[in-house]
């Protein structure tokens, strides 16, 4: 469930925001209520996923409207909601251990009220604070390579990542490695120091060196053709038009994961293609046969 939720939220809530922006009059109005009711509900999968929806509305609002982002009126609600975004962390962080990670029943009558916890700065800075950044892996990566040169694995962990997103039905006795013990073994280091949050341009360092700079931009490049490609196949039909641009936004804002994401994407994108293929191929042939029906009824 935890797996299907985040991509069921995201295509939920576009589907609210593309709503508030086509819609006019009094019903905009009652989608903004709708989307505003459910942005909580998003909020639950953690503050970065309610900050990517927030960039993606941003992003999808200025597209559709055509209009110059660099307003001053549009830099000043930028701000408002960067200084909303973080009260609200600070709300999150505050009640996020008293109440869901908590052993025993929780003490309601000893949490905060609101608008103390809402000032509480400390909880959001200390959270900050104990987060390794995913800068540090690619400062690990880097500086391993600058002092040995030729210190990659020449694609073997873009290799596990593909033997991971091969389900086990078509490979039932498959073996994979994790990252961190692939790691320790190229810079003999225990496997809980390469335990920080990692990134596909770091992967890529680690996999193909330099040559990295070119791959992750190249990957990246071929998302939004094939993005393009998809759109283009499925505008007339948006059930799976939601479900491909979707899937594909969900994985292109995940900007701390390893990579093995993009495998796992390309499985849920042939696996859609399938259905649709199926749905437009039996969609044609009825369209077809009831064309036949009417000319020998005629």
């Amino acid at each position: 469930m935890r797996t299907v939720y985040p991509y069921a939220a995201l295509i939920v809530f576009l589907g609210l925001f593309a709503n508030v922006v086509k819609s006019r009059g009094y019903q905009q109005y009652l989608w903004i209520l709708l989307t505003i009711i459910f942005a909580p509900i998003v909020a639950l999968y953690g503050r970065r996923f309610l900050l990517n929806i927030l960039v993606l509305s941003v992003m999808f609002w200025f597209i559709y409207k055509k209009e110059d982002i660099f307003r001053l009126k549009y830099i000043t609600v930028g701000l408002v909601t960067i200084a909303v975004f973080f009260i609200f962390s600070n709300v999150y962080q505050t009640y996020r251990f008293k109440v869901f990670i908590t052993e025993g029943p929780v003490q309601w009558s000893k949490l905060p009220n609101p608008f103390t916890a809402a000032l509480n700065f400390s909880s959001t800075l200390n959270n900050l604070k104990a987060r390794p950044g995913t800068w540090e892996f690619n400062f690990l990566v880097i500086n391993h390579q600058l002092n040995e040169p030729g210190m990659t694995t020449d694609g073997k962990i873009t290799w596990e990542h593909f033997k991971s997103a091969i389900p086990r039905f078509f490979w039932p006795n498959k073996h994979f490695t994790l990252i961190d013990k692939v790691l320790g073994k190229l810079y003999h280091v225990k496997p809980e120091s390469t335990d920080i949050g990692k990134n596909i341009f770091g992967i890529g360092q680690v996999d193909f060196g330099y040559f990295s700079l070119i791959i992750v931009p190249g990957i990246v490049l071929l998302l939004f053709i094939i993005l393009a490609g998809l759109i283009k196949i499925s505008q007339h039909y948006p059930t799976f038009l939601l479900l491909f641009s979707g899937t594909i936004l969900f994985y292109l804002i995940s900007i701390e994961e390893s990579g093995n994401e993009l495998f796992l994407m390309s499985r849920y994108i042939l696996i859609l293609l399938f259905f649709f293929g199926l749905y437009v191929g039996g969609d044609h042939l009825f369209t077809n046969f009831v064309k036949k029906r009417k000319v020998v009824y005629n």
